[in-house]
């Protein structure tokens, strides 16, 4: 009997451990019977609020954890959008969302006035261009990039988006922008803001030696790395040096950057690569000091 009732108590323990051991994960569908704008969601983003922000078909929604708020061009009010199909968004730092609708129009939800206001067009005024928008990427420092459909100029805008003297366009072959064709841009924590384009890489007020299509941008300590598709890697310092790192033998091209973050003073970047798998020595005894790179 006694045998029974600690079996019994060994089960009951055991069961309750592995029950502890699950990680408890809270799953719900949502559709536009619980308030989403519409079923076809194009685009989801995460504020600095910690809202969650959904670019539909029919609007733009977000949720505040217990249900959705929509906003969108309604029959019986103004018309500000093209269209109420909105295909990209992006958060800003100021917790307003871009949003470029399918057309390829920019607008920018206000979250203060509760509406949109339609910054493609006083673009289109201000500079005498038809501004087909392909992304925005927004800075910490403020500052927002748009790029451009047919790959010709650049936008830059900083503090409030209506103040002429904030907003300036810079075209191809422009201080130092050799593509409007761009990949990636990226503010590092040095305050240089980078345009990466398929024609080389652009530091916003500066020059960098190097007409290489870096396509990958990692920042690790105080240097900067970057990586090209056919396999290139090179250091980019606070002297403005641009030091070029061997690579295996063998590797021509490179899929992307990840920066593995640890404990311990060594930060290890992770190129990912399509030919080689094993780790090179070469490359992680030459900058082991700082941060090991390996190939895998």
């Amino acid at each position: 009997m006694m045998k029974r009732k600690l079996y019994i108590t060994l089960l009951g323990l055991l069961s309750t451990i592995i029950t502890a051991a699950v990680p408890y994960c809270d799953v719900r569908k949502f559709s536009i019977t619980d308030g989403l704008a519409a079923n076809t969601i194009s685009d989801l983003k995460q504020g600095k609020d910690n809202l969650m922000w959904f670019s539909t078909w029919n609007g733009l929604s977000f949720y505040d954890g217990y249900k959705f708020h929509t906003f969108r061009d309604t029959p019986d009010d103004i018309d500000v959008l093209s269209t109420n199909r909105i295909l990209k968004i992006e958060p800003s730092h100021n917790n307003n969302v871009w949003c470029i609708t399918y057309d390829h129009q920019l607008y920018v939800y206000d979250t203060h006035f509760c509406r949109f206001f339609a910054v493609g067009q006083k673009f289109n005024e201000l500079f005498n261009i038809d501004l087909r928008v392909s992304q925005v990427y927004p800075l910490k420092n403020g500052a927002t990039w748009f790029t451009s459909e047919d790959g010709k100029y650049i936008i830059r805008s900083v503090g409030k988006t209506f103040d002429e003297r904030n907003i300036e366009l810079i075209k191809v072959g422009e201080k130092g922008l050799r593509s409007g064709n761009v990949w990636y841009i990226h503010r590092d924590i040095h305050g240089r803001e980078w345009v990466l384009t398929d024609k080389g890489a652009y530091i916003y007020h500066s020059k960098i030696p190097s007409k290489l299509p870096f396509k990958w941008l990692r920042g690790v300590g105080e240097d900067e790395f970057l990586a090209t598709e056919d396999g290139k890697l090179a250091k980019y310092d606070l002297q403005n040096r641009l030091t070029m790192i061997p690579m295996p033998e063998g590797v021509t091209r490179i899929n992307q950057l990840k920066i593995q973050v640890t404990n311990s003073c060594w930060q290890p970047i992770w190129v990912l690569s399509s030919t080689t798998r094993a780790p090179s020595s070469l490359i992680s005894s030459t900058y082991r000091a700082r941060v090991s790179l390996w190939q895998r």
